[in-house]
């Protein structure tokens, strides 16, 4: 019988990368990364760890990837963490937002969902289990000042959760996304700029909003995503988690 495998995608960022860390020492991990894989080193070696470079927006190699690991491992995709998330980095309003940015960024976004799920499902169909998690963002409900397309982009993804819990919670395979408010992170790392201004700023702003007066910290997203890639959970399925500091 083949092992489980857990699937992170963007596995690079700082959230996913942290997350596999975390996750190293309780499951098989295909780590799949963009370009940069300097977070993903300390895990080179780790004996559970798998690393591939793929661009997520192109099914076919996503689709060639996983199946080549599951024939060299023995494994079989049971748990997904899907965390790609290709920002608004000209911060424009949209009426001065040029339209082929803008379709990149939501394409990037949604398609490279649409594609991790299509490239997953049928093997967890097969196997009558998995357990899926989407990282949307609060901004899917709120919308987002000069960040047009990653909202719709957001709000796509945590909409594509309640019509794949329709389809698939009779074959045990449970799809739920968390959509955090700003998590904090080192935006130094990632940005410069103009950008990197515009994010600190709506940090800023947001921080000075919230009740608890905090960003979201990488270790409280950890035990939602253990709870819902757990198998001890049955019914838990289409929802959309947000953690936000109790901002309405």
């Amino acid at each position: 019988m083949n092992k489980p495998l857990l699937i992170i995608t963007s596995a690079n960022g700082q959230v996913a990368s942290y997350l596999a860390a975390e996750l190293k020492d309780s499951f098989t991990l295909l780590l799949l990364y963009h370009k940069r894989v300097d977070r993903l080193d300390v895990l080179q070696n780790h004996p559970a760890v798998i690393l591939r470079q793929c661009d997520a927006t192109q099914l076919s190699e996503l689709g060639c990837i996983i199946n080549d690991v599951i024939d060299l491992y023995n494994v079989t995709p049971s748990y997904l963490i899907h965390c790609v998330s290709l920002r608004s980095d000209d911060a424009l309003a949209l009426g001065d937002s040029d339209p082929e940015h803008w379709k990149n960024v939501f394409e990037t976004n949604t398609l490279s969902t649409y594609n991790a799920l299509r490239a997953c499902l049928p093997f967890m169909q097969n196997a009558n289990f998995g357990r899926i998690v989407l990282f949307g963002s609060t901004v899917a409900s709120s919308g987002l000042e000069n960040g047009s397309a990653y909202a719709a982009s957001k709000a796509a993804m945590v909409n594509m959760v309640k019509s794949i819990a329709l389809e698939y919670g009779k074959h045990n395979i449970l799809i739920n996304s968390i959509s955090p408010g700003p998590i904090e992170t080192d935006l130094e790392a990632d940005y410069e700029g103009a950008y990197l201004e515009f994010r600190q700023n709506y940090f800023s702003k947001y921080q000075s909003e919230v009740p608890t007066g905090k960003l979201v910290c990488k270790e409280e997203l950890l035990p939602v995503v253990k709870l819902l890639i757990s198998k001890d959970i049955t019914n838990l399925t289409g929802q959309d988690i947000t953690i936000n500091g109790g901002k309405s």
